[in-house]
């Protein structure tokens, strides 16, 4: 079984789990950590390794907010030593949308790098004078 970690500096996994369940609603198998919030020292990243060892059952997607940032650092480090962990930095909520509605299924490396291409294709500049009217929020 999948499951997936968010990891950031200050509160913005706790940002992107929010969104996601608004918009899913109550989602298993997604968790988060926040670092550096509230004054707190790089000597709380700990707890990376500490979920690492609770979740060692799962096919763990952890996602991080910056590829080479001190919370990424850490992640790879303690990822080395167990085989169920796969890493992806640059974390956007696209991305994070695909992977929790495929948590239920497996998830291979090519289907991993397929999502990463294309949620990077939701990064773009919206042209702000549309002559066409959105009925809702999926209508481009």
């Amino acid at each position: 079984m999948n499951k997936l970690l968010i990891c950031s500096h200050g509160s913005l996994s706790k940002g992107l789990f929010s969104s996601l369940n608004i918009i899913m609603g109550d989602v298993e198998n997604v968790d988060y950590l926040t670092f550096y919030e509230n004054g707190e020292g790089a000597a709380q990243l700990e707890k990376i390794e500490n979920y690492f060892k609770e979740n060692k059952e799962y096919q763990l997607i952890v996602l991080t907010d910056v590829f080479g940032g001190s919370v990424n650092q850490e992640v790879i480090k303690k990822a080395k030593d167990y085989d169920n962990i796969r890493i992806v930095s640059g974390v956007n909520f696209p991305l994070l949308l695909e992977l929790a509605i495929r948590l239920q299924t497996e998830i291979t490396d090519e289907e991993l790098k397929n999502l990463i291409e294309q949620s990077k294709n939701q990064m773009l500049m919206v042209e702000t004078k549309l002559e066409t009217e959105f009925k809702d929020d999926f209508d481009f």
